[in-house]
């Protein structure tokens, strides 16, 4: 999974087998693409399922959540975020940054 690394050590080695946590893991994985993906010029879930290899049905509540918190609009500019993209001060607020994607996701926030 993309972000592993980053996902586990927000939702725990187990992540996928509680649905909170795998909904987490998952908003985690479609922001890093989001951002970091240079063929991903738009918040599109179905580009997000086929690199995730992931079902929409999946990912389309995360998604939901995630595009009507604004996460993917141009306002809130998550491609320039510093905390997100770890060129803040502080290692502890890009995970923070990374902590809130994952709870908007997974409907916790």
């Amino acid at each position: 999974m993309i972000g592993e690394k980053l996902i586990k050590a927000i939702c725990g080695e187990n992540w996928m087998d509680i649905i909170d946590e795998r909904e987490s893991g998952y908003a985690i994985a479609m922001m890093y693409i989001f951002i970091f993906d240079k063929y991903a010029s738009e918040a599109d879930v179905t580009h997000f399922s086929r690199v995730l290899k992931v079902p929409l049905t999946e990912l389309i509540p995360v998604y939901k959540r995630m595009f009507n918190y604004g996460l993917f609009s141009k306002v809130y500019g998550a491609r320039k975020d510093k905390d997100l993209l770890y060129q803040s001060d502080s290692a502890r607020s890009s995970m923070t940054a990374w902590c809130y994607v994952a709870g908007i996701g997974a409907g916790l926030v």
